[in-house]
């Protein structure tokens, strides 16, 4: 955490990105909730409260703002994201509201949509974009496999799985559960392995997640 205006101006001047994202004001905690969802499921991250989108310092009534991320993390995420406060207080009387938003060791952390459904989201570059199908089995098989390396030798339907994947670049997950011919469970099983022993990934490519191979 930071305590001074020094560091809070070193923080501004990288901009919004993956581990950080400027907030104006906290006006709807549900919405709100949905950072703190993506943050837990990634890296973590920060919320610099009290800064425009552009870097410039507005300021805020830090214990009103701090009121309503609470809100956010105890009524609208589930469970409740790991979050630490600090206040900043610029030469100019201003207060900046920074919370910390630590990588959660339960993933996913849930936020509740409009229309009452509970998703798990995750950030992408300086976004917070809908977890996928694959991005949850991944956190089931890594609870799963929990300590667990990449095994030594793989069966031979995982080579034959790994081998499919790298004939093209990319794969939508459809896809390549289809081309697999196993029953789809299964199939997500699998690539949830995968991607807990890092040999593939996802990315996102015109705003859908696909699979390739990922790069030694």
């Amino acid at each position: 955490m930071i305590d001074s205006e020094e560091k809070l101006i070193e923080y501004i001047r990288k901009g919004e990105y993956e581990n950080q994202d400027f907030k104006f004001a906290i006006n709807d905690s549900k919405k709100i909730a949905i950072s703190l969802s993506a943050f837990s499921n990634t890296s973590g991250g920060r919320l610099l409260i009290g800064v425009k989108d552009n870097g410039r310092i507005s300021g805020v009534r830090s214990e009103e703002e701090k009121h309503m991320v609470e809100g956010a993390a105890d009524l609208y995420c589930s469970p409740r994201p790991e979050i630490q406060f600090m206040v900043v207080y610029t030469s100019d009387n201003k207060e900046v509201l920074i919370a910390e938003i630590a990588e959660s060791h339960s993933k996913p952390i849930k936020a509740i949509t409009p229309d009452g459904s509970w998703k798990a989201y995750i950030r992408m570059g300086d976004e917070n974009a809908l977890a996928n199908v694959l991005h949850l089995k991944n956190w089931e098989r890594a609870a799963a496999l929990k300590g667990s390396e990449r095994p030594s030798h793989f069966t031979d339907s995982d080579l034959k799985i790994l081998k499919q994947i790298s004939e093209q670049s990319t794969w939508t997950i459809n896809s390549l559960v289809k081309k697999t011919g196993l029953a789809r469970r299964q199939a997500l099983n699998v690539l949830g392995n995968f991607l807990h022993w890092d040999l593939i990934e996802l990315v996102r490519i015109d705003s859908e997640f696909k699979i390739r191979m990922k790069a030694d």
